[in-house]
């Protein structure tokens, strides 16, 4: 009898157990000094720009290190570190090894700087940018840094966006260029 009600048990701790949406760090945005950023929820619901101080299911923004890209975040008490380019949470040591995809970096004019990492979720957010980059008169150009070993589908998705957006003045600069 004991091993009949075993598993119903183990079944009604796991079903009861609480399931908390994982929160992805989709990119940032610097504009005018100012940091903002999209969250996203199991990578389908996207924040939109965020602020430090905003909130976001549940999930608070505190902090953000420019240099290492890690943003800290509290939710139901825990701090939590993210980093942009996987958006998966994971410790500050972990989130600076070497293993990490690096984000495109999209540079509008000499004020603002968008880091892009490698989920779809950030597309919306960053089309509504292009957007009101497209609509301002004279237009900025757009310089787009994608570190030496960045896939080529995940460059031409944000040509595409900057294409679509009407944009009509870009530079691409690579690791390389920008050493020399």
């Amino acid at each position: 009898m004991t091993m009949k009600i075993l598993p119903f048990i183990i079944s009604f701790i796991l079903c009861a157990a609480p399931t908390y949406a994982e929160i992805v760090f989709q990119g940032y945005m610097i504009t005018k000094g100012k940091p903002l950023f999209v969250l996203s929820v199991d990578k389908e619901k996207t924040s939109g720009w965020l602020a430090i101080g905003q909130n976001f299911a549940g999930v608070s923004i505190l902090a953000f290190d420019t240099k290492s890209e890690l943003l800290t975040v509290e939710k139901d008490g825990t701090r939590q570190v993210l980093r942009v380019v996987d958006g998966k949470v994971q410790t500050a040591s972990e989130a600076t090894g070497p293993s990490a995809t690096k984000p495109i970096v999209i540079s509008i004019g000499d004020l603002e700087r968008i880091s892009v990492g490698d989920d779809a979720a950030m597309v919306d957010a960053l089309k509504a940018k292009l957007a009101l980059v497209a609509a301002t008169e004279p237009q900025p150009t757009i310089t787009i840094s994608p570190s030496n070993d960045t896939k080529f589908d995940r460059l031409t998705t944000i040509l595409d966006l900057i294409r679509a957006a009407g944009i009509k003045r870009f530079d691409i600069r690579t690791e390389t260029s920008r050493t020399n």
